[in-house]
């Protein structure tokens, strides 16, 4: 008894998906690249953001974009104790009004309710309302 093979040799063509972030050229929609996406976010992202410790009133200033390439930075740095990655994430991508705290001080000098709100913040990326607030989603 005889089978027939009825797969095609050829491999199936893929379609690009076209959604929001597609570019429209003429009639012919050209799909970004993911590349293309991840660069276009890391542009719109950049600068810088800032808020006020709610506790303490000390201005703070971030870069807005962060390669996860700090994110393993802070996780190597941290070795075996992972508690500590938020806080050299702080220290690394942080100033105080112009001053850089190490990890031992925003450990022991910042309050425990400025720095879970800078983590909120720097960390989580969770905007403030009109009142300096985190948005509640």
């Amino acid at each position: 008894m005889e089978t027939q093979n009825t797969q095609s040799a050829e491999a199936p063509t893929q379609t690009p998906m076209l959604d929001s972030a597609t570019v429209q050229s003429g009639d012919a929609p050209i799909a970004q690249t993911a590349r293309q996406k991840a660069m276009a976010y890391k542009e719109a992202n950049s600068g810088q953001d800032t808020t006020v410790l709610p506790e303490t009133q000390i201005g703070v200033m971030w870069d807005k974009f962060a390669s996860h390439e700090v994110t393993l930075r802070a996780q190597k740095l941290a070795g075996a104790d992972r508690s500590e990655v938020a806080s050299i994430l702080l220290a690394t991508r942080c100033t105080f009004e112009g001053e850089h705290f190490t990890v031992d001080e925003i450990n022991t000098i910042l309050p425990s309710g400025d720095v879970a709100h800078l983590m909120n913040r720097v960390i989580n990326g969770k905007p403030e309302n009109s009142e300096g607030e985190p948005e509640k989603n």
